[in-house]
């Protein structure tokens, strides 16, 4: 049954569906409110059975599932196990399938990932597997044994953390600087590994390459999760089957989601698509789970009166420093805080940030006494973004939610970004780690020939020049064992002979170096994990210190 008939289908049941709905769910709070009444919890359990017969039937597979699952946590008994805010959230995700079906009507998609979380939540009740955003696929193949390694535990945990680290990245919105590290992660690790593991990584990677520009919604962003379980599994040696399956699916699911998107992805074993574009997806989940526009109009006017008493209390505190005591600035501060729980309240985290970073800033300006007035300055600069984004929340209304954030990720990097001479320095530290590569990799494919090295000491040189400038100790160390590692074994290299598999491993290193430094770009203090994938690679070619 297509699209198209499901939806008409729907639309003459829809009465009687939503009605069964409501009297399904009216039965569960009832027997919530007394939970002795086991004929009320019988009759809902059966009333959601039903439904779900009839979605199957419809050509609602993840809706049926959704509302069996429900039945049974209800049937089961499981439900008395849950405390009461739990009860109470199982009758929010039933009702939550109540839109899904007039979305469907109204000639949105039918899609299984949209129902992916609630189902899942409902699993998590049964205590039994989730489902997996896979299991709808058609054409999917799963494995049926792991792969070998063939490289020890220290190297593979070097690749998982910079897989993570470029997970973290992605999931923050950063995807330029996330598929740096994931496309070398699972490059390396295809490399490392042989049959279904290294077809799972060389997939890996070519969807990595294929997601450039492309705006991935949450749910395509928690796929490459199952990439860092299984890894994990493989360190620890508890791999199994079913761990890589995740995996495999997972990337399965992104490559067909990304052909549907115009994206030409070529994986191997698999060459489905799905019936709808990422686009779609991301919209269709928006529309599910999103907030309305009433009540974005509501939160608009809430945080523009919020705004309007920052305001009147920041016009005090500017007239002079005696203006300025403490009362006032807690006074500030709890505006602040009304304006950032608000937002995140609605879904508008990356602008609740925004706003907490400022907070943060003015604790550490005041110390307790008056406040400055470059800080003066930067909170009114702030209250004015934010009245302007109120504004333009009113007029793009949820449609605009994701650029609405987007736009404000980018003006908290803006507003984080270090001095110009700062900015300069950390650039100029990467384009000579981008030099180094370069100049590494001619090396290789020359056959060794010297001349292509020849500038690797003035740039490692410039790169540890600008980490002691700024005060970056460690990230200086990692340089000075790199400069010990070029100036012993790469100068080396033709008399000696078994360098590239060292080089690889440097490479490593250079990436994570070159990763620190573009963080620096966006936070004075970024997780320096990264730093610890470089000092382990360095310490695989034997400088530990």
């Amino acid at each position: 049954m297509g699209q198209t008939n499901t939806a008409a289908s729907l639309a003459l049941v829809k009465e009687d569906f939503h009605a069964s709905l409501h009297k399904a769910v009216a039965l569960l709070e009832e027997w919530i409110s007394n939970d002795a009444d086991n004929e009320k919890l019988d009759e809902s359990a059966n009333e959601l059975l039903r439904l779900a017969s009839t979605a199957k039937l419809l050509n609602l597979p993840s809706l049926g599932t959704l509302l069996g699952t429900a039945s049974q946590v209800l049937s089961s008994g499981a439900i008395r196990d849950l405390a009461e805010d739990k009860r109470a959230s199982l009758a929010t995700t039933i009702l939550l399938t109540e839109r899904y079906v007039d979305l469907i009507i109204a000639g949105g998609i039918n899609s299984p990932e949209m129902l992916i979380e609630p189902l899942n939540s409902l699993q998590r009740f049964l205590k039994t597997s989730p489902s997996r955003v896979y299991h709808w696929l058609d054409g999917f193949h799963p494995a049926t044994e792991v792969s070998e390694y063939n490289v020890d535990e220290a190297t593979l945990r070097r690749q998982r953390i910079m897989l993570q680290t470029g997970l973290i990245a992605l999931l923050q919105g950063e995807s330029d600087r996330a598929l740096l590290l994931l496309e070398r992660a699972t490059t390396r690790l295809s490399g490392m590994s042989d049959h279904a593991d290294k077809l799972l990584w060389e997939s890996s990677a070519k969807v990595m390459s294929a997601i450039h520009d492309v705006e991935l919604p949450n749910i395509a962003k928690r796929q490459f999760r199952f990439l860092d379980v299984y890894l994990n599994s493989v360190i620890r040696k508890t791999a199994t089957v079913e761990g890589f399956n995740d995996a495999w699916g997972a990337i399965c699911w992104l490559a067909a989601a990304l052909r549907a998107s115009d994206r030409e992805v070529l994986v191997s074993h698999f060459d489905g698509e799905l019936p709808y574009s990422l686009a779609q997806l991301s919209s269709g989940m928006l529309s599910l789970n999103g907030v309305s526009v009433s009540t974005l109009d509501s939160v608009a006017v809430l945080v523009k009166e919020d705004i309007r008493h920052s305001k009147e209390l920041l016009e005090i505190m500017s007239q002079s420093e005696a203006n300025r005591e403490v009362s006032r600035v807690d006074q500030l501060i709890g505006g602040l805080k009304r304006i950032a729980n608000t937002l995140e309240m609605v879904g508008l985290g990356t602008v609740s940030v925004l706003v907490r970073n400022q907070i943060n800033d003015i604790l550490e300006a005041s110390h307790g006494q008056v406040i400055d007035d470059p800080t003066v300055s930067t909170v009114a600069d702030l209250l004015l973004y934010l009245d302007s984004c109120m504004d333009r929340l009113n007029k793009g209304g949820t449609v605009g939610l994701d650029a609405f954030n987007e736009d404000a990720r980018s003006a908290q990097v803006a507003v984080s970004l270090l001095d110009q001479t700062r900015t300069l320095a950390l650039e100029e530290a990467k384009q000579q780690i981008v030099l180094l590569k370069q100049s590494l990799s001619n090396f290789i494919e020359t056959g060794f020939d010297p001349e292509q090295i020849e500038l690797i000491g003035p740039a490692l040189e410039t790169i540890r020049g600008v980490a002691f400038a700024l005060n970056l100790s460690r990230a200086a160390a990692v340089v000075t064992k790199a400069q010990r590692f070029v100036h012993d074994r790469v100068h080396n290299a033709i008399d000696e002979g078994g360098i590239e598999p060292m080089l690889e491993t440097f490479a490593d290193a250079l990436i994570g170096l070159e990763y620190y430094f573009d963080q620096l770009k966006y936070s004075e203090f970024p997780d320096d994990k990264i730093l610890d994938m470089a000092d382990e690679s360095l310490a695989a070619v034997g400088y530990a210190n």
